[in-house]
């Protein structure tokens, strides 16, 4: 369940006669603690507690009226299903071979430039989810891409960069969760 899932259950509870928030059931992480972004909302345990959110298994199917949860078989009416899905990351404003996504790894060095450009003239900021704050770390990008593009700082060879984001891949995918985002803790991303 992500941020936008959260607020929606939250904010139609102000409304809506029931919410069913069905991928909080049951509540048990399928990853070891902080391998996926911790997710939060300030009303949501409240409006769980009080049973105006109720947890409900996942949909099994729609009728014409309401939907069947799994392990259910009377049908719960349903005037609306917010399908909050998440989103896949990507680049369709670009051509395909610039910035490149296969088995969960973009080729970005240092999460920003493409190692498939010749010349460094294309940057990606804040195209992280750092467990810290983004803000200063964009900030840090901004400032270093700056320097690239001036000519006052290089980037290293083509191959050099990509055994660099192979690393980053490597470390990601043993720490967190299968995923297409780009983790990075604080103190990695600042040095």
């Amino acid at each position: 369940m992500g941020c936008s899932g959260l607020d929606a259950a939250v904010e139609i509870s102000h409304v809506a006669k029931q919410q069913f928030h069905h991928k909080l059931y049951p509540v048990i992480p399928k990853y070891h603690f902080l391998a996926r972004d911790p997710v939060t909302n300030d009303h949501i345990h409240s409006l769980l507690h009080s049973g105006v959110v109720i947890q409900k298994p996942d949909i099994e199917r729609f009728t014409e009226d309401g939907v069947i949860f799994k392990g259910a078989s009377e049908v719960t009416k349903a005037d609306a299903v917010i399908m909050a899905t998440g989103y896949t990351w990507g680049f369709l404003f670009l051509e395909d071979n610039i910035v490149v996504h296969e088995e969960d790894m973009f080729n970005l060095y240092k999460c920003m430039f493409s190692i498939h450009l010749k010349h460094a003239t294309l940057a990606v900021i804040a195209f992280i989810l750092p467990f810290g704050p983004l803000f200063m770390i964009a900030e840090l990008q901004c400032r270093w891409v700056a320097q690239v593009f001036s000519g006052k700082c290089k980037l290293p060879s083509q191959l050099k960069m990509a055994k660099e984001v192979e690393k980053r891949y490597r470390y990601n995918s043993s720490r967190y969760s299968p995923s297409e985002k780009m983790w990075i803790t604080y103190n990695i991303a600042m040095n």
